[in-house]
């Protein structure tokens, strides 16, 4: 079974799970059943959360070369905003959450799900725009529950390792040290581009 084919059984079957999960822990249950389903999708590439909160100093334009702090990047995909790539230097064990804002990019969860899924990186896609996806409808996202599968925000991370992999928990829990990377692809269609 390929890695898409999978994922989309995943978040068909997830659904219904995740409502009761809700229930028991509105984010740690959750964060850890819908993450935890994705690193299936990934054949195992995933990265763990961290223990410790760090102070955040940042760079006003990326590093050349290689990154001493955390590489951001944020794909857009068919969204129609360019492309962002920031290094945002820290010295500990950081909030993704915060690194993410000092790059400057902000970010709406959904209602049932809170930051556990991503729904707008900087306001899109768009609240009253159609987003329009080959071979389906053109829909407006509300942020009300999970997004589509084939139009979603994919959370990716390089945490001790050259690969990226999906992030096992949400931004809100998600820490990043020196030297790793968080990127954020909005992806369409049947794959699951990884940042670039």
């Amino acid at each position: 079974m390929g890695r898409d084919t999978h994922r989309r059984i995943l978040r068909t079957n997830l659904r219904p799970v995740t409502t009761a999960a809700l229930r028991v822990s509105a984010t740690g249950v959750l964060a850890l059943s819908v993450l935890g389903l994705v690193a299936c999708a990934t054949g195992g590439a995933v990265a763990g959360p961290a223990s410790l909160d760090g102070e955040i100093l940042t760079t006003a334009e990326p590093l050349a070369g290689d990154c001493a702090g955390v590489s951001v990047i944020v794909d857009f995909g068919i969204l129609n905003a360019t492309r962002m790539s920031d290094c945002v230097e820290v010295t500990t064990e950081t909030p993704a959450a915060d690194i993410l804002n000092r790059a400057n990019v902000s970010l709406a969860g959904t209602d049932d799900y809170g930051d556990a899924v991503v729904c707008r990186v900087n306001d899109l896609p768009s609240a009253t725009t159609p987003v329009a996806v080959d071979g389906h409808d053109p829909f407006i996202e509300s942020c009300s529950s999970m997004p589509p599968e084939f139009a979603y925000w994919a959370l990716w991370v390089k945490q001790g390792t050259p690969d990226w992999g999906y992030a096992m928990v949400g931004v809100s829990d998600l820490l990043l040290k020196p030297g790793e990377s968080i990127g954020l692809v909005f992806t369409t269609g049947t794959t699951t581009p990884t940042p670039s």
